[in-house]
């Protein structure tokens, strides 16, 4: 529960306007960044406009599924937020892991890995992903008839 509080605060301190910390020469908005565990929790908006800050860095990121490579190999999520798309690498993952992304119609996904350039283009290396369970869907689903 401290923790819980903890983080909390630390979100609703970092969404204060202007608020500015010095990381080296690079100013990173505050709340953009908190580290959970290993995986820097960062904002899919924040990663698609700065994601050199991030390069090398293992981070966690939460989106919705728009699309899947035919061999289950990339997946491209989107924040209707701040509208970035982002390329996310499966190659780490086993077959059964990424073909269950297809299978299970997963439509939101929490996505840890790692940043980083593959072929000039910005992508996270997925390390692990798990489904983010809709409450509304969920909800549709419990209250149905059958």
């Amino acid at each position: 529960m401290p923790v819980v509080r903890l983080l909390l605060a630390l979100v609703l301190l970092g969404s204060g306007a202007g608020a500015q910390v010095r990381e080296g020469d690079l100013a990173m908005p505050m709340g953009a960044l908190i580290q959970i565990g290993e995986y820097a929790t960062v904002d899919p908006g924040e990663l698609r406009r700065h994601p050199e800050r991030y390069d090398g860095q293992r981070v966690k990121l939460t989106a919705e599924v728009v699309s899947v490579s035919v061999k289950y190999s990339v997946v491209h999520v989107f924040d209707g937020r701040s509208r970035a798309l982002i390329s996310v690498a499966l190659d780490d993952l086993n077959h059964a892991t990424r073909q269950s992304l297809v299978h299970d119609h997963v439509r939101r996904l929490a996505v840890f890995g790692r940043v980083g350039l593959d072929r000039g283009l910005w992508v996270v290396r997925a390390e692990k992903v798990e489904a983010v369970r809709s409450e509304i869907a969920y909800n549709r689903f419990a209250s149905s008839s059958y």
